[in-house]
């Protein structure tokens, strides 16, 4: 592994500035950003350089020199007419005449000013935030090596797909890993897993769930989800996962209906069945809703919240005790099933404000209100979807054991962790799908930059 040199333009110095305070050199704050910059390539799998601070001032093999200004400045003078990158350390926190004639010799590009007081910060520990600066420092001058002098283009500066996580069975991972691997969606999964528990189902003697004649589960009550999330976060993923491991011998465990493509006046129809004459054009036959016909299993209502008042004071009185009243006529049942409704409005909000178009009643009286992560909330799962998404055989194909891109560079990897996505989830995925198509069609085995933009 290549090996660069950084190189200290000061003595031990005291950087709190109090002379009394813990004792930190200019060589204690690099050692941790080097340490701090290890453990991140590590973690990340980017084993391109390795730093070492030198022994000597005045090294001249340095790469990277780091120092005070004056220091800086008067070393700077003795390699002549090259320009070297520094990182000036002001011990004192003051932008004096050292740092101004630091900042205009021709010899120097200054990468960044470490205040020496605000690096320590209390208690004699360095601030985190200057740790992070000068690690990026160091991460950005190792790529910028490794292309310069290694002939390091993006194609060799890139990861294998698995770098996160390898998916070893050729039928790949189940759609749900994320939702339980990743850190920022351990409450979600809590909360999902929570509603499952709290399920009252009807049990045999020896505990085991009893079904209905078409496979339904037999519950003692209505039970309720609501799913809040941005769009594309993944709504409809977490009530197939529910449907799923409630009724996981069953070929449709779950139906759905989307309030905001199904006429209004055919919500409750669809619901809670009809007699004839109920409205215009209706069958002259008694319908069943689908609270009736999939008594048992999971309805999820997508969108709930386009659904119209009258049709929600419905729904919430089927949520109260189970009664099904069919459109137009009088007779009264009570079926239970599960309901997992979504929706990407601010419900939890918009409940409370008078005037709104909702009952607040429905909101509270979900058993359970789940939300659902942005991707803005994912940013340090970003490189495990990445991961992932490169390994799920709908996006980048396989031919026998080999994936058609096999490898991501590392400035692909950053503009895709970098990137906004308004559709969430959804969104990354059409953009990964989209770039490996483009990698593909070029016939690469690496995805570069050049395919996501």
């Amino acid at each position: 592994m290549t090996q660069l040199i950084i190189s200290l333009y000061a003595a031990p110095i005291n950087l709190d500035g109090k002379g009394n305070g813990p004792r930190k050199s200019i060589e204690s704050f690099v050692s941790a950003a080097v340490e701090h910059y290890r453990s991140e390539i590590r973690e990340k799998g980017e084993d391109v350089v390795e730093w070492k601070i030198a022994e000597k001032d005045k090294e001249a093999s340095a790469f990277l020199l780091v120092g005070t200004p004056k220091s800086l400045k008067r070393g700077l003078d003795s390699f002549g007419d090259t320009m070297r990158s520094c990182v000036a350390v002001l011990p004192d926190n003051q932008w004096d005449d050292d740092l101004n004639n630091l900042l205009q010799s021709p010899n120097s590009n200054v990468l960044a000013v470490i205040r020496g007081q605000k690096a320590l910060g209390d208690g004699g520990k360095f601030r985190e935030e200057d740790i992070l600066q000068f690690s990026e420092i160091l991460k950005s001058l190792s790529r910028q090596y490794a292309r310069a002098h290694d002939g390091a283009g993006e194609e060799k500066l890139s990861k294998s797909i698995d770098w996160k996580c390898k998916i070893p069975d050729e039928n790949g991972l189940s759609s749900f890993f994320s939702f339980f691997s990743d850190p920022a969606m351990t409450k979600m999964g809590r909360e999902l897993k929570a509603a499952l528990l709290d399920l009252d189902i009807k049990t045999s003697e020896d505990g085991k769930k009893q079904y209905d004649d078409k496979g339904g589960l037999i519950l003692k009550k209505v039970h309720s989800v609501l799913l809040l999330g941005e769009t594309g976060t993944g709504k409809t993923l977490a009530a197939e996962w529910i449907s799923g491991h409630l009724l996981p011998e069953e070929e449709t465990p779950m139906v759905s209906l989307n309030m905001a493509t199904l006429p209004h006046n055919m919500v409750d129809v669809e619901l809670f069945g009809s007699v004839p004459g109920a409205y215009t054009g209706v069958s002259d036959k008694e319908k069943d809703g689908i609270l009736k016909t999939h008594e048992g299993k999971v309805i999820f209502l997508d969108e709930i919240g386009e659904m119209e008042f009258e049709s929600q004071a419905r729904l919430l009185k089927y949520l109260d005790c189970g009664e099904v009243r069919r459109v137009g006529g009088t007779e009264v049942s009570n079926t239970f099933s599960v309901i997992v409704a979504a929706t990407n409005r601010p419900w939890d909000q918009l409940a409370r404000m008078e005037g709104a178009p909702f009952h607040a009643d429905l909101f509270y009286r979900f058993d359970h209100v789940i939300k659902i992560p942005s991707l803005k909330e994912r940013k340090k799962d970003m490189r495990l979807l990445i991961s992932l998404l490169l390994q799920d055989t709908d996006i980048n194909k396989k031919t026998g054991e080999s994936y058609g891109v096999k490898r991501i560079s590392i400035d692909a990897i950053e503009c895709l962790e970098n990137a906004s996505y308004p559709g969430n989830f959804r969104d990354l995925r059409g953009r990964i799908r989209t770039a490996v198509s483009r990698a593909a069609s070029e016939g690469a085995s690496v995805l570069c930059l050049r395919h996501l933009i």
